[in-house]
């Protein structure tokens, strides 16, 4: 259904004849121009909402319901379909009044520099080399150094700059504190070494579970070989692991989750996006909308773009206020991922920790 549909007259008695199928509307203004697209799990009931007379509406909302002369539909054989077909049209055609987020660029992560022959673990802001490794990011520096000092107790990277790394003829005080395996004058194999760049970066993508079977699996094969040393320092690692899952699963971060929070002034909207991940905080992000024109639907908006671009999503989402549409959503990423995804505003104290983060 694509002719242009005349709203002159708004009562809601007059729109009963419109299509109670899932698919996407467009509102128009009288130069025929496309101002907001939305979808519906039922078009009928979604677009009649507008112009219930029992619903609250904000300044920018009546604008636009004043503004809509035309309504076009399209049907579609699915939710997940007419999520999919309302975000290409949004970025395609710009609507002004569809939510239009930037990321924020502002946050640290932490860089592996594996272009490198002995990479480094350090806090980075800037372009990105394509050649290292980037987790995060994070929601502040004091998060980064945090991570980092896990990062140098466990596997000893070092986080000298080159030129002192180059110049070193013997270890530094790091190597000597055991924050550093001190690969400068080569008291560790250059293999040894990559292998715990490798653990190190699993640990960052939220993979404790599969680390923690590889290092039992060494552990248990220098134990066999005699090497008692450096089974010992398996085991270490695996101790301090295990203090960290503690930690965190005692503040309630023991399931894949997101938590995303989202807060109003009157010049930008802010969505804040925290990851855990294998019992561990991957990344937090921070997404501006900035001269915004509608203040309803913007998490169901950012919810919807977000999860259809990213290649994976957790199956837990905690979200700080009600969605207008939670159900179409829930299904239409259920379906695109092909997993359940529950989505809550119901946060249990041992989330609450987390939602702050966000």
């Amino acid at each position: 259904m694509q002719n242009s549909i005349s709203l002159a007259d708004k009562k809601t008695k007059n729109l009963n004849f419109l299509p109670t199928e899932p698919g996407i509307y467009k509102f128009l203004n009288s130069e025929k121009e496309v101002i907001y697209i939305g979808k519906a799990k039922n078009l009928r009931k979604r677009v009649k909402s507008y112009f219930s007379k029992s619903r609250a509406q904000s300044r920018k909302l009546k604008r636009l319901t004043s503004e809509s002369v035309f309504l076009e539909m399209t049907i579609t054989n699915s939710e997940l379909e007419a999520l999919l077909l309302e975000q290409h049209l949004i970025k395609e055609i710009k609507p002004k009044y569809n939510v239009q987020f930037k990321d924020d660029k502002g946050y640290p992560w932490i860089k592996i520099s594996t272009s490198k022959e002995y990479p480094a673990a350090i806090s980075f802001r800037g372009t990105k080399n394509s050649k290292d490794l980037y987790f995060g990011p994070f929601p502040s520096s004091f998060a980064v150094k945090n991570t980092l000092k896990i990062i140098q107790k466990i596997f000893k990277l070092r986080d000298c700059k080159d030129a002192f790394f180059k110049n070193r003829k013997r270890p530094c005080l790091q190597y000597e504190i055991g924050r550093c395996s001190a690969p400068c004058v080569k008291a560790i194999s250059k293999r040894d070494y990559l292998k715990e760049v490798k653990q190190a970066g699993s640990l960052l993508e939220g993979k404790t579970s599969d680390l923690l079977q590889v290092m039992y699996l060494e552990m248990d094969n220098y134990s066999s070989n005699k090497s008692y040393e450096k089974a010992a320092d398996y085991r270490n690692k695996i101790s301090s692991l295990r203090e960290i899952q503690r930690d965190q699963s005692i503040a309630g971060y023991n399931k894949d989750r997101d938590a995303i929070s989202i807060s109003h002034s009157s010049e930008r909207n802010r969505i804040g996006v925290t990851s855990v991940r294998g019992g561990w905080i991957v990344s937090h992000k921070n997404f501006i909308q900035e001269n915004f024109s509608l203040k309803e639907g913007v998490l169901d908006s950012f919810l919807s773009s977000y999860y259809t671009t990213e290649s994976t999503c957790p199956s837990i989402i905690l979200v700080s206020e009600d969605l207008i549409d939670k159900p179409t959503i829930q299904i239409a990423l259920s379906e695109y991922h092909k997993k359940k995804i529950s989505i809550t505003n119901k946060i249990r104290n041992k989330d609450i920790g987390l939602m702050k983060i966000s």
